[in-house]
């Protein structure tokens, strides 16, 4: 994977063991991606732009190519692959029955189970429309061209397609001035008809209501990106139920934080209790950032605004979003990683207790242009991303990319202080413990003059402690000391940056930890000792391993430490001080659980036993045990991976557990007979159990 990764020297760095260190790569375990196929049209062509859409359901997928030319420009195609042992192998191509120029046949496609629709905003007249297709064992075959019941030319009918089970729904973002509806359609036997139009209850003009949909069961989520609830053009979406032939509006979500022209709305997927909605002009000149919303109770609350790690202008991140249980996936189409424009995909999974990122995604063969990631599906631990502007059969011919996500939770960020306030942060302290000479610093890089690096991964402010410090004898012994930092536990790292101001002497550093309070006297624990290596003005990033001190609060103390330096410091120069991160890393092994408990009560590893009875009918029970102190959770998933209900989230002590499932999801609906999943997570173990349902 071509990441941005921190390294944790660029030159050697000398390191003087006083007590033993583990010293590690935080990029070392991070999850990576696995490319399994790229896919292209079969008759690929120059200017058909496969991948302007893609759709996956279990194991098939469908990818639209909107302009490609067989039946004249622009007339379009949509293309369906399904999974063959370890390949993705071309199923069929299917095109319209009544194919012709300008139909932009591929716009849009969705598929479930044995159906797909596939959006034209060309045909009709120019009024747009959408062709249900289903498979007959051999071949995909045309079942139903649907229109809309008052459309007009300028509609945009097909913009945006979503199937699920007998329903379709079908954006037309240009109607009514560009106000926006959505259709719904219902199948009965192989007949479609119109059954309800949904509007906006605030609807206005220029809104584009419509220009995304997503139906799962009897909920659609709808975007509006041109709607202004936090300035022109801001964006929003809508939920909307269905109780009977009726739908009604259940919700608005719009960020937290928008501005107008930032298109949130653009692209959005629903996936149980949870939706993702894109805004690619978010964020300063077109950064882009992405938002996940969670329905507890009976709303809908902002979860998580995801921004990529390595953000920056014109990266579109956000050109596409898609969701699957704790898994999601960000496309940022304008990326420059393999070259201008040639686009990434972002993994984001969530750990029990927040969303992180989990790995960057970019194709084996990627290269300027090729716009990866301006569409993207998600089925399980399947995502399929389009790279429509691929020219491997041509230019802009277009690709798509299979891959298949890990699950691992990655390294999490527990506590971090950049400095990046005009004060130094609260609790932080600064003790001179050699009697005279000058303290540590907390300057502004700034107004700081030196003429050295800044290093561009810091906050605007950081620590300087230079050969002035020393005292009359010659000792330099200045502390740099944290405020209390809670929860360590077994898998922590500490992380922070040191620089070399100047190259004609070498600091010493010792870094040391108190589990009792911030006195001096209290750092009896010294888990590092070294000398700060040039070249001048480098930084270079250095590591201890915190588990020692798992179950325990802790203080961090810096001390800036040198003998016999001389009155004027004559083997001391300069040193910086910045950034400090607490990483958790999941992979590192659990050690014996401490506590008090008998240790025959006390389980010897973590693990999720099979549920019983399995088949169920009316409740089942399941048992899982955890040997420390966790944070768990446990949730029912269907079997296309979307969260039906948790059972339980949050920190448990060590023991054997029971939790019960009667069969409900989260709103305390029976849920209907077929196979469902038990996830069992904590902060180190991933598992899962078949559960058999049965009416």
């Amino acid at each position: 994977m071509k990441g941005k990764m921190n390294k944790l020297s660029d030159s050697l760095i000398i390191v003087i063991v006083i007590s033993i260190i583990c010293v590690t790569l935080l990029s070392a375990t991070t999850p990576t991606q696995n490319e399994v196929a790229k896919i292209k049209a079969g008759d690929g062509s120059a200017e058909s732009f496969f991948g302007t859409a893609v759709s996956i359901d279990n194991d098939r997928c469908v990818i639209g190519a909107s302009l490609e030319g067989e039946h004249g420009w622009g007339a379009g195609a949509a293309y369906v692959y399904h999974k063959s042992g370890n390949n993705w192998v071309e199923q069929d191509k299917i095109v319209a029955n009544d194919a012709a120029a300008y139909f932009f046949f591929g716009t849009a496609v969705s598929i479930d189970n044995d159906r797909l629709i596939v959006g034209a905003t060309g045909a009709n007249t120019g009024i747009g429309a959408a062709y249900i297709f289903y498979w007959n064992g051999n071949h995909w075959i045309e079942e139903g061209k649907i229109v809309p019941s008052d459309g007009a030319n300028g509609d945009g009918f097909g913009t945006a397609v979503s199937i699920s089970g007998d329903y379709v729904v079908v954006g037309a973002s240009g109607k009514a001035l560009t106000k926006g509806v959505a259709y719904v359609f219902h199948r009965n036997g192989s007949q479609w008809t119109e059954e309800f139009i949904i509007v906006a209850n605030d609807g206005m003009a220029a809104d584009r209501f419509g220009c995304a949909v997503s139906l799962e069961s009897d909920r659609v989520l709808i975007g509006a990106r041109g709607d202004d609830p936090n300035g022109a053009a801001s964006g929003s979406a809508y939920l909307f139920s269905r109780n009977g032939i009726n739908w009604n509006e259940e919700q608005k979500v719009w960020a937290s934080d928008g501005v107008q022209g930032e298109g949130f709305g653009s692209v959005i997927h629903l996936s149980g209790n949870r939706c993702i909605v894109g805004a690619p002009n978010a964020g300063p000149f077109n950064t882009g950032k992405a938002y996940i919303f969670r329905k507890d109770g009976g709303n809908w609350t902002e979860e998580k605004i995801l921004t990529a790690s390595d953000a920056a202008m014109e990266k579109k991140f956000g050109s596409s979003v898609a969701i699957s249980g704790e898994l999601a996936v960000v496309g940022s189409s304008k990326d420059n990683e393999n070259g201008n424009e040639s686009g990434s995909g972002y993994v984001y999974l969530y750990n029990g207790i927040d969303w992180v990122e989990n790995v960057k995604l970019l194709p084996s063969d990627g290269a300027a242009g090729d716009e990866f990631g301006s569409s993207a599906a998600l089925d399980g631990y399947t995502a399929i991303v389009g790279s429509p502007a691929d020219d491997d059969s041509g230019s802009n011919s277009g690709s798509a990319y299979l891959f298949e996500l890990s699950a691992q939770p990655p390294p999490v960020v527990k506590w971090e202080e950049k400095f990046e306030s005009q004060n130094p942060p609260p609790g932080w302290q600064v003790v001179d413990n050699d009697g005279s000479g000058s303290t540590l610093v907390y300057l502004d890089q700034i107004v700081f003059t030196s003429g050295d690096t800044v290093r561009s991964q810091a906050g605007q402010y950081f620590w300087h402690g230079n050969f002035n410090s020393a005292n009359g004898s010659g000792l330099i012994d200045e502390w740099l000391i944290s405020p209390q930092i809670q929860g360590i536990s077994n898998g922590d790292s500490l992380f922070f940056w040191a620089g070399a101001i100047g190259g004609n002497f070498q600091d010493s550093l010792k870094v040391l930890v108190s589990t009792t309070n911030s006195q001096i006297g209290s750092f009896t624990n010294q888990i590092g000792y070294f000398k700060v290596d040039g070249p001048i003005g480098s930084w270079h990033q250095y590591v201890f391993d915190l588990s020692p001190f798992d179950g325990s609060d802790i203080y961090i103390a810096v001390n800036y430490y040198i003998r016999h330096g001389g009155p004027a410091g004559a083997n001391s120069d300069n040193v910086w001080i910045d950034h400090f991160t607490i990483v958790f890393d999941p992979s590192v092994p659990i050690p014996p659980d401490p506590g008090t408990v008998e240790e025959k009560l006390i389980p010897k590893k973590l693990q999720l036993s099979n549920n019983y009875p399995n088949p169920f009918n009316l409740v089942t029970t399941i048992r899982y045990d955890i040997p420390r102190k966790s944070m768990v959770l446990l949730g029912i998933y269907d079997a296309m991976g979307r969260e039906v209900k948790t059972l339980v989230k949050g920190w448990q002590p060590a023991g054997k557990y029971t939790v019960s499932w009667d069969g409900t999801n989260y709103v305390g609906q029976t849920v209907s007979s077929g196979v469902y999943l038990c996830q069992f997570r904590t902060e180190r173990y991933n598992a899962a159990r078949k559960l058999l349902l049965i009416r």
